[in-house]
């Protein structure tokens, strides 16, 4: 149910049950491995063909994005034109809920992508093969990290994706999730050294802080703010990343 709901690829759907919705959340941070291996495969495939840096970069960037089906994305956007309307919590709450697209989400989602695909075209153009493996598992990190923000926080509305992933989740649901953002931050770590050090720590004051706002702004959590959240780390990691690329490794 987790695969079938954040990724595009055909996985058999199965009747629906709450058990499955419950835990389903916790299978969250697997959509991120299942990207970051398409996207994986197709930067080694393109390698060997001699394809240039900004190509890989621009394939890597789409196959990460439509293989969840941009749903992240699609959070980020719909938060860019609630938290820029400067209306209060009730108005903001209905702009998310909103089919429609504004100028505000244009301006963001570009904005976004551009800093997106600047960062990937350093880090490609390193050719430091752990550093772009690093890059491809921050998926599954943040993921992890979202989804503990999503069943920490109560639900800032009476309905939506993230209250019902949340309402029926169990502790030992919620401990999965935790072991994997465990395992998958020392996976960043191990193979993107001092960069992953960062990109991890920063990753869990950004986590701190943006609970932080959103019981204060809206009383808890949305699906659309985990995607907004999940879209800020991840491209601010591949920015660390960039930045960072100097720090020597540790093997």
């Amino acid at each position: 149910m987790a695969m079938s709901t954040f990724t595009v690829i055909p996985f058999p759907q199965y009747t629906f049950h709450p058990v499955y919705l419950s835990w389903s959340l916790a299978f969250f941070p697997l959509a991120g491995f299942a990207g970051a291996v398409l996207a994986g495969a197709a930067l080694y495939l393109l390698q060997l063909l001699g394809v240039s840096v900004f190509f890989r970069a621009v394939t890597a960037l789409t196959l990460l994005i439509l293989s969840s089906g941009a749903i992240h994305l699609d959070g980020f956007a719909d938060t860019c034109d609630a938290l820029l309307s400067r209306r209060d919590r009730r108005v903001q709450l209905e702009i998310m809920r909103d089919p429609h697209i504004g100028v505000y989400a244009v301006i963001g989602t570009v904005l976004l992508l551009l800093t997106a695909l600047a960062a990937w075209i350093e880090i490609l153009a390193t050719g430091r093969v752990l550093l772009i493996v690093a890059s491809l598992l921050y998926g599954v990190f943040g993921r992890s990290l979202s989804g503990l923000y999503s069943a920490s926080l109560p639900s800032a509305r009476s309905d939506g994706m993230q209250r019902a992933l949340r309402e029926r989740m169990p502790r030992k649901a919620t401990g999965l999730l935790t072991v994997i953002l465990l395992l998958s931050a020392l996976a960043v770590i191990a193979t993107a050294h001092w960069s992953g050090v960062i990109a991890v720590v920063l990753s869990f004051l950004l986590l701190l802080m943006f609970r932080r706002f959103s019981v204060k702004a809206f009383g808890g959590a949305t699906g659309d703010l985990a995607g907004f959240l999940f879209s800020v780390t991840e491209v601010t990691v591949w920015v660390v990343f960039a930045l960072t690329q100097a720090l020597p490794p540790w093997y």
